[in-house]
């Protein structure tokens, strides 16, 4: 018997979103959504996920920190998206990762 895979996707954008869902759906994944940092802290912390992907461009939080907030709390993997060309951003969010 397979383990449920979960996923936790915070992510602002809805069609990104849906399309992801569609997706991860289609190979197995089980998905945990959040459209920003507020409803992570709600309702994310709750569930457990073996992996999280997360939006740099959050609403209400910045996405840096909500990888931060995530990491020290757990060690599953994180991937983050941005549309930011940002080198430093990039290499800011590596090192938050870690």
């Amino acid at each position: 018997m397979t383990a449920i895979r979960r996923i936790l996707v915070i992510e602002a954008d809805p069609s990104l979103r849906k399309a992801l869902r569609e997706i991860l759906n289609e190979e197995g994944w089980l998905l945990t959504e959040a459209n920003s940092g507020k409803t992570y802290t709600s309702l994310g912390r709750k569930v457990p996920s073996d992996l999280a992907i997360v939006d740099l461009e959050l609403p209400d939080m910045d996405g840096l920190q909500l990888i931060r907030n995530i990491r020290s709390a757990s060690a599953q993997p994180i991937m983050a998206i941005s549309t930011c060309p940002d080198e430093n951003r990039v290499i800011e969010t590596f090192d938050a990762g870690n």
